[in-house]
């Protein structure tokens, strides 16, 4: 199929598309320059394609899987890369004014130079992204996770913080920090205040930070910047699972939780499959309900993967009961094979519960997840 021809599927049918890319060797595709302004594409595969100088403007990438893509110096004003995994893909000089990356996975993003003014980055995870002399100008950063991002010459100017963690994030090179709206409280561990001095005292305070010398000693440790983590459990453990989630956000890390996350209307394998891909870590509870479970054997067949493409180990087995010993009969033979689990068998007792939890933390405090 030569390019015309992949632009022209790709316009026209998405789900077609997707098929024709599982089924070809080679999953590299070139169609830098691609006129595709104002398409619907959500759901598309576009992992490792190169759409540089392509036109994107107002579509519809929502969902799209655009891992390791290149995007340098494509027009994407105004498109809707919503729950979007952006993961290794490169958007140098990219324009991406009033763009819509709510809940966007832009982990090791490269974005250098590219302009987002007024652009929507609530909630997304820019965990090891680049930022060098970009535009943020107006941008909504409510929620957003900047973790170990390089932020050097960017201009934030105006935008909006909320819920906004800054964490392993040098500040200092931070241009509009003065400027920056805050519309409620943030967070900024010691690493992201060190070198702030007596011109960023309205930041600070807008932080919430005590200013002057008193700033870093006030701040969260270094050496526990936040995880986050996907919670995969049966239906019949939900009350755990929702006690395991609340706990974890209490100790500062961040988990998901799909009973409470997911909206309706949302296509489950899919917003499932994002979540995975955007969280370091998958909590697996295994218990006799969750090896009865076809969602959480499809859950953990997704993480399995991840951990085969990234060569990083990011399940965490959480034993609930006694009776999921391996037995040779279900998923969790292969999954769990040479894993140790965190056993939290009889966690209605308190005192057991908190010893399980504790090592969990400090697991999960080891960012990042290590080679397995």
């Amino acid at each position: 199929m030569n390019r015309e021809q992949q632009v022209t599927l790709l316009r026209e049918d998405v789900d077609a598309w997707n098929s024709w890319r599982q089924s070809i060797v080679d999953p590299p595709l070139d169609l830098r320059g691609a006129q595709l302004r104002g398409t619907r594409l959500a759901g598309a595969n576009l992992c490792r394609t190169v759409l540089s100088r392509a036109d994107l403007a107002g579509c519809d990438l929502s969902m799209c899987d655009l891992r390791s893509a290149t995007l340098g110096s494509a027009d994407l004003s105004e498109a809707n890369l919503d729950h979007a995994i952006l993961d290794a893909a490169v958007l140098d000089d990219a324009v991406a004014r009033e763009t819509n990356f709510n809940r966007s996975s832009l982990r090791g993003c490269s974005l250098d130079r590219a302009d987002l003014t007024n652009a929507v980055l609530q909630g997304a995870d820019l965990t090891d992204a680049s930022f060098r002399d970009s535009q943020l100008i107006g941008a909504d950063l409510a929620e957003t996770l900047f973790r170990r991002t390089t932020l050097s010459g960017a201009d934030v100017t105006n935008a909006a913080l909320m819920g906004t963690v800054f964490a392993w994030t040098d500040l200092s090179e931070v241009v509009g920090l003065e400027a920056c709206v805050h519309i409620g409280a943030s967070s900024a561990d010691q690493k992201s205040l060190a070198c702030l001095g007596d011109e960023h005292e309205g930041f600070l305070a807008g932080m919430g930070v005590p200013f002057g010398s008193r700033a870093a000693a006030t701040a969260p440790p270094l050496s526990s910047p936040m995880a986050s983590c996907f919670i995969s459990h049966a239906s019949e453990d939900l009350s755990f699972a929702r006690k395991l989630r609340d706990d974890l956000h209490r100790n500062g890390l961040r988990a998901w939780l799909a009973a409470d996350e997911l909206q309706v209307g949302d296509r489950l394998r899919g917003s499932i499959e994002r979540s995975i891909w955007q969280h370091d870590y998958v909590l697996l509870v295994v218990s006799a309900n969750s090896i009865k479970s076809s969602w959480v054997a499809h859950e953990v067949e997704i993480v399995v993967r991840k951990e085969r493409e990234t060569n990083m180990s990011s399940l965490l087995p959480i034993r609930l009961d006694e009776t999921c010993e391996l037995d040779g009969s279900h998923w969790k033979d292969s999954a769990l094979n040479d894993r140790l689990m965190c056993d939290f068998v009889g966690w209605q007792d308190e005192n057991k519960y908190r010893g399980a939890l504790k090592r969990i933390l400090e697991r999960m405090v080891k960012i990042p997840p290590s080679a397995p």
